[in-house]
């Protein structure tokens, strides 16, 4: 499996591993039980994979969609969302 341009294990015991780091892997996500840990643990995994940028490039822009994963993305990433609402009023 891969995620964003990094190839990635899974253990037995259901947890991720990214560059040789493990994370636990949460396949239905309760946003209300979400730590601060877990957020950066899923930032660390972004940086690592840009699986967050187009074409998983680290020089690439933030993908950007009205998606929820996007506003997850966009509180680890401040200034995303402001930029995003800056092109769409220009564009519409």
């Amino acid at each position: 499996m891969r995620i964003g341009n990094l190839i990635v294990d899974f253990d037995p015991q259901i947890n991720v591993c990214v560059q040789g780091k493990m994370y636990e892997d949460r396949k239905k996500v309760n946003h209300s039980l979400t730590s601060t840990q877990d957020l950066k643990n899923y930032r660390q995994i972004l940086n690592v994979t840009n699986a967050h940028r187009e074409n998983h490039d680290p020089s690439g822009v933030i993908k950007t969609t009205r998606g929820i994963k996007f506003h997850v993305v966009a509180k680890l990433f401040p200034g995303i969302r402001q930029s995003v609402e800056s092109a769409l009023r220009v564009r519409y």
